[in-house]
């Protein structure tokens, strides 16, 4: 505990640099995720099919697959800056103090007598926050669903089933959310300071209770636990997407691992490889990745991963009929051990 508050005395230091470096870490952390976008979509240009899948996956497929890889990755770099820029553009123009004291006004001008207070006043705040950012990811939505998948072959909504979602997502924050935040934000101002856990007692006394924190943000009178708390995992979303890469790191060889028990005699590892091809053409998934990508995005290897750890012997080209896909899964379950995929 000594530790964590020396750590609050030096990080609560008048004119601490806490904007530039929390906007630096959001700089930083889409450079690094474009330069993967871009190895990964050096590898999307790719006319051949790898070799453990040449002469399973027609070239039409590969082709097809490859064009969708094209096009999300398009569509997730334009996104990905779109995203950037609104994030930075919250940041200078001090949306967060702007959107505080307009839901404090919202609060005296329409709320009841009883519905008062920073923890009712986070609630306004938080729901109008999911809204606006709900608002601004629109656009994106709309495209990824209505265009690009559609042209692909995969939506299956209409603008009705999409308007409809929607519409119960909302209800469904707005019912949840004031019931659970209410009680985090009580136990936080009951016992926060006083808490023995390190996880706790870092996001409390290091930052929730930081006072520079606050007042570079625009802040100067009041620090809302709310919003200690949204520009804590900011700062500390570098953190998490290193956690992320371990995850990830680990399950890969997990998949590996189970991959490698398939190869036994008694297990019919072949018709787990097949029923893996059928599914990746089926859904026209990633059949080549660049390894840097691909250690940082995803979870399990991809195809052409686990059929050279399979040791795959290519045979003859895998068609796919329109009522395959769940049998494929079945299939693959099965064989592999697991109960899902």
């Amino acid at each position: 505990m000594d530790f964590l508050q020396r750590l609050a005395r030096f990080l609560d230091r008048p004119l601490f640099p806490w904007k530039k470096l929390i906007i630096g870490f959001s700089v930083g952390q889409y450079v690094f995720e474009a330069l993967l976008g871009y190895r990964q979509y050096k590898i999307l240009q790719k006319t051949k099919p790898p070799k453990v899948l040449e002469h399973e996956v027609s070239q039409e497929v590969f082709d097809k697959s490859q064009a969708y890889g094209r096009a999300k990755a398009k569509f997730t770099g334009f996104n990905g800056l779109y995203g950037q820029l609104q994030n930075l553009a919250f940041y200078h123009f001090d949306v967060l103090p702007k959107l505080w004291s307009w839901t404090g006004d919202l609060l005296l001008r329409f709320a009841p007598k009883g519905f008062t207070g920073e923890i009712s006043h986070s609630i306004v705040f938080i729901l109008s926050f999911i809204l606006i950012n709900q608002v601004l990811s629109l656009p994106s939505n709309i495209y990824n669903t209505f265009v690009l998948e559609e042209k692909f072959g995969f939506n299956k909504q209409t603008p009705k089933l999409f308007v409809v979602d929607m519409i119960k997502t909302n209800l469904l924050a707005f019912v949840l959310t004031p019931p659970i935040l209410s009680g985090f934000l009580a136990i936080i101002q009951k016992t926060g300071s006083q808490r023995t856990s390190f996880t706790s007692s870092l996001s409390c006394s290091v930052f929730v209770n930081n006072n520079s924190l606050y007042s570079d943000f625009g802040f100067t009178n009041q620090h809302p636990i709310i919003v200690g708390f949204l520009l804590f995992s900011d700062i500390l979303g570098p953190l998490d997407n290193v956690i992320k890469l371990l995850m990830n790191i680990l399950s890969r060889k997990f998949e590996f691992e189970a991959d490698g028990f398939c190869q036994r005699p008694r297990v019919q590892h072949r018709a787990s490889s097949l029923a893996m091809i059928k599914l990746q053409i089926q859904n026209l998934s990633t059949m080549d990745a660049d390894w840097m990508f691909a250690s940082y995005h995803f979870s399990h290897p991809i195809l052409s991963e686990r059929l050279k750890a399979l040791n795959w012997q290519p045979t003859e080209k895998v068609e796919v009929k329109g009522g395959d896909k769940e049998a494929a899964k079945e299939d693959v379950a099965t064989a592999t051990g697991r109960d899902e995929l």
